[in-house]
């Protein structure tokens, strides 16, 4: 998409908004979106949605679904102390490349992509501050993470207004990744005695400690928060998503493959399906003209939700 559109987009956008979410709450919107705020369980069942009924959020609302039927705004509305409240901002990533495309920018069309950061609570932010040294480690620069906010990650999106289409291109986190490493660092210093002997540390494992449940659901959080913004917020209905295969077709990526399951596993969790068919956005792009050809070929696969609400 063009910078104009993306431009127009923010302005139109509040600068950020809350976005409270629980594990598994990602089955709850989308049974929402799709089938309305009272569903019936043998509808959902006999859908592509059928998995969703099935996890631990709804076991309780389906031992008093008497009538077959549930009320899904008690669920969409809890609040407890495994809701985590976060920040969503937007922001701007790439820019037109009209004779190529740069390995550096990885995106599918030679044109800028809108951003959604997914961010931590002040809460957490000042928890961080006061026991966490470096924020750089956790958001680098090179990444479209927050400038001040403590991102958990971004998802990276194209949209075309003219096929009412979105793309998502990437779906990442630096911070997930630092957290690991530190926890597998201060793991080995425990395991040596040593870890009471630095009190730096011990001030950083407060903050790691309280963020740790960010480890189960990170990723379903990034793609549940892409999902609720692009219905809510941009109003589109079809939502496109990358194989590791067209993925790497389309960004023209050799090295440093992105983690597999964030291109499988996570989108087939949300009911993507997979197809052997491109976006119109792409067919309509005069400049991956061989790509697309060669993606016909070889019958490459991607993902695609169609949102029914």
């Amino acid at each position: 998409m063009n910078i104009h559109d993306i431009s127009w987009i923010r302005q139109c956008l509040d600068e950020e908004f809350s976005y409270p979410y629980f594990k598994d709450k990602y089955a709850v919107e989308l049974l929402h979106l799709n089938f309305g705020n009272q569903i019936s369980v043998k509808e959902v069942k006999q859908s592509n949605f059928s998995r969703l009924i099935e996890k631990p959020v709804f076991r309780s609302v389906l031992k008093n679904a008497g009538n077959g039927c549930i009320d899904l705004d008690p669920l969409l509305n809890r609040w407890d102390e495994e809701t985590y409240l976060h920040h969503l901002t937007t922001t701007v990533w790439g820019e037109h490349e009209k004779w190529g495309k740069s390995g550096y920018f990885q995106v599918s069309r030679p044109e800028p992509n809108l951003v959604l950061q997914v961010n931590l609570s002040r809460e957490f932010d000042r928890l961080f501050v006061e026991n966490v040294d470096d924020r750089s480690d956790f958001n680098t620069s090179i990444h479209p993470s927050h400038e001040k906010l403590n991102s958990v990650g971004w998802v990276r999106m194209d949209l075309s207004f003219e096929t009412n289409e979105v793309l998502i291109e990437e779906v990442q986190s630096d911070w997930i990744r630092q957290v690991r490493t530190r926890f597998h660092k201060i793991g080995i210093l425990e395991a040596q005695g040593m870890l009471k002997s630095k009190p730096e540390i011990q001030k950083e494992l407060r903050y790691l400690n309280r963020v740790r449940a960010y480890l189960t659901f990170w990723d379903e959080l990034l793609l549940s928060a892409a999902i609720h913004f692009i219905r809510k917020q941009l109003g589109f209905k079809t939502i496109w998503y990358h194989t590791n295969s067209s993925g790497a077709h389309y960004k023209l990526l050799r090295y440093s493959m992105p983690p597999v399951s964030v291109y499988s596993k996570l989108p087939e969790k949300f009911g993507f399906q997979k197809v052997k068919a491109l976006p119109e956005l792409f067919i309509r792009c005069k400049y991956l003209g061989k790509l697309n050809r060669k993606a016909v070929r070889q019958e490459l696969e991607m993902f695609k939700l169609e949102i029914n609400g």
